[in-house]
């Protein structure tokens, strides 16, 4: 692909200036920069041309806003998960995702977090500015749907709550009160983030997707799993920071001929310690092989997928309750 075609791509999902690679293994497709998407994607070069038809304004306005702002927001998730370049589909199958809107306050939360991870050094933050791509960041992590959607989430964090302060016409920063928030969201009080710790390999993927994924997702949590196998930076950084931000815990005990992961005990006793809930799961036969610490804990034992989905839902009901993200949450 030459300089003057990629010059001449926009952001599929957004229309604006983006940086275009082709990717160097997979010939049909392109990587994309967006600061408006959040960051990194990678789409099928036909699959591009279905989200760039809709740029000229004829589907439904408030419908495209939406599904691109949760699209976008799938976006950053996934690359939080590990997945460095997410692969977005036709905008066809992206709408027959099962994607959420975020309420109001995970929007907020986002955003000031997001805000804080690149100002934490100067606590300097310059996204007002609208010829900066920072502001196309700070609209993709609180899922704006429209200018006039970001003018309410600026108004609010600026304005109403005092999160931050202004210290000249370009320049704001985190206030005390704006810090104080970023301390109570890592005791995570209403995360909808469910953290899930387990043995990764090919035949357990089959229980994380079929049981403990849909269960979660229909309890109104969103799951999260770091494979370490996917993730390139520092893992127990990584680890660390989003079980301090989840609302419950999942470990799952099952392994294979030369015992149980030590990874997961050690996930499951810092949730315990930050006074985290932690769900208790192993396969029948391997809990036998917990260790004598764990074993005073109520573990669900299961023996088949659909066993451990329905065991997990009942114990999510009786112990953690209903989701921000459940359908018809209030």
């Amino acid at each position: 692909m030459s300089e003057d075609q990629r010059q001449g791509i926009k952001c599929p999902i957004w229309g604006n200036d983006v940086t275009v690679t082709e990717d160097q293994v997979e010939k049909d497709f392109f990587t994309i920069t967006s600061s408006r998407a959040g960051g990194f994607y990678k789409i099928h070069k036909n699959d591009r041309n279905s989200w760039e038809e809709l740029q000229d304004g004829s589907a439904p306005k408030h419908w495209w806003n939406e599904l691109r702002a949760k699209i976008t927001t799938w976006i950053i998730d996934q690359r939080n998960k590990g997945e460095i370049c997410p692969t977005v589909k036709s905008f066809e199958k992206c709408a027959k995702m099962n994607l959420y809107k975020l309420p109001i306050g995970e929007r907020i939360n986002r955003l000031l977090e997001h805000l804080y991870s690149f100002s934490r050094d100067s606590n300097k933050i310059n996204f007002f500015d609208r010829y900066n791509n920072n502001i196309n960041y700070a609209k993709a992590f609180s899922e704006c749907v429209s200018e006039s959607d970001w003018d309410m989430i600026l108004n609010y964090v600026v304005n109403k709550k005092n999160y931050l302060e202004k210290i000249n016409d370009r320049l704001y920063r985190f206030s005390v009160e704006g810090f104080k928030h970023l301390e109570s969201l890592e005791r995570n009080v209403d995360s909808s983030q469910a953290f899930v710790s387990m043995w990764f390999s090919d035949e357990m993927n089959s229980c994380y997707e079929k049981a403990i994924e849909p269960v979660i997702r229909e309890m109104g949590y969103d799951p999260i799993r770091i494979d370490k196998k996917e993730h390139n930076g520092k893992i127990d950084d990584k680890i660390i920071a989003e079980i301090k931000r989840s609302k419950f815990l999942i470990a799952d005990f099952s392994c294979g001929e030369d015992g149980a992961r030590g990874g997961v005990y050690y996930e499951a006793g810092f949730a315990h310690g930050l006074n985290i809930p932690v769900i208790f799961t192993c396969r029948k036969g391997d809990e036998e092989k917990l260790h004598f610490d764990t074993r005073q804990f109520n573990h669900i034992v299961w023996e088949s997928e659909e066993d451990l989905k329905k065991q997990l839902k009942d114990r999510i009901e009786a112990t953690i309750g209903d989701g921000p993200l459940r359908r018809g949450h209030p």
